[in-house]
């Protein structure tokens, strides 16, 4: 329902003279994956960053059930019910999976510490989740992947109905992910948790968002169900290739997409063609670092070569 999500309405952030979020709006319904994909410098953590109550947009607000909200920091954001699990995983490692979840909120009594009762719940929030794990483990005794389980856990813990997570699968292995995103539709569907996912590998969050947004250079470029994209649609709207026409046409009838303008061209080169080099084509565009990527000998030294000569 619409008065139970969370969106960032029109939210624009500046740092300096750089604009990283230019009127960036976002809808992150109850019980669906978001999927915020974009190249490095993109406004994707600068997005979730507002969100988690970190940064305070200059322009444009956030909105939870319907009513306009102020975070002024983190706190805020928690008790509205937005948890945050970046890849710097924010847990202690030192102390166990007790002390970790109720960290800040001991449970007590005339004073003493509720032990067994903060362990009892410990273990419930871990058998809810199907984590095989003794609540008494230090989290410094567990592998990467069971580590961002048990954060994500502990979120669920503190009432969260949103969850942002900022790339939880750059550093997993391949059955990791797979476990993790199966995980991840489990708590969507079951807790009816919105989640928004930040990730760089098209396939995969093609596979587990149930909507994905594009942003390039702190605009939205593309935001669509996954029904009606493909990995093409997403690579044209973070490379700046995309057409309205073309966005239009995937979107498919009654389906609604936006799409953002982007810088004309520094440097369009077109065919160029040399002994060593045939038909080679590039689009440089201002404000943004393109890589070159070659082989020795693959011929990446001669191209700039015949741009100057």
């Amino acid at each position: 329902m619409a008065e139970s999500r969370l969106e960032a309405v029109e939210v624009t952030k500046v740092f300096g003279d750089v604009t990283a979020l230019d009127r960036v709006s976002l809808t992150l319904a109850p019980g669906e994956i978001h999927g915020l994909v974009g190249h490095n410098g993109a406004g994707k953590s600068t997005l979730l960053r507002v969100f988690a109550g970190v940064l305070r947009p200059e322009r444009g607000h956030l909105r939870i059930s319907g009513r306009d909200v102020s975070f002024e920091g983190p706190a805020d954001a928690i008790g509205a019910g937005v948890s945050t699990v970046y890849q710097e995983l924010s847990l202690l490692p030192q102390l166990t999976i007790v002390e970790n979840t109720f960290l800040g909120a001991e449970l007590t009594s005339a004073g003493i510490l509720k032990r067994r009762a903060m362990e009892q719940e410990t273990r419930q929030l871990l058998e809810r989740f199907e984590l095989d794990i003794d609540p008494l483990t230090k989290l410094a005794d567990l592998g990467i992947a069971l580590r961002q389980l048990v954060e994500i856990a502990v979120a669920v813990h503190r009432n969260m109905r949103f969850l942002l997570l900022d790339e939880p699968a750059a550093s997993l292995e391949i059955a990791q992910v797979q476990r993790l995103f199966e995980w991840l539709r489990n708590l969507a569907q079951r807790e009816k948790v919105g989640i928004l996912l930040i990730g760089h590998k098209l396939n995969e969050m093609l596979a587990v968002s149930d909507r994905i947004t594009a942003l390039i250079d702190g605009r939205v470029a593309l935001s669509n169900s996954v029904n009606a994209l493909t990995r093409a649609d997403l690579i044209a709207a973070i490379t700046g290739k995309v057409s309205l026409q073309e966005v239009s046409k995937a979107a498919g009838p009654g389906q609604q997409t936006t799409i953002a303008g982007h810088e004309k061209p520094a440097l369009v080169v077109r065919r160029l063609q040399t002994v060593h080099l045939p038909n080679v084509d590039l689009t440089a565009r201002a404000g943004r670092v393109l890589g070159l990527y070659g082989l020795v000998g693959s011929g990446r030294s001669r191209f700039l070569r015949s741009l100057i000569v």
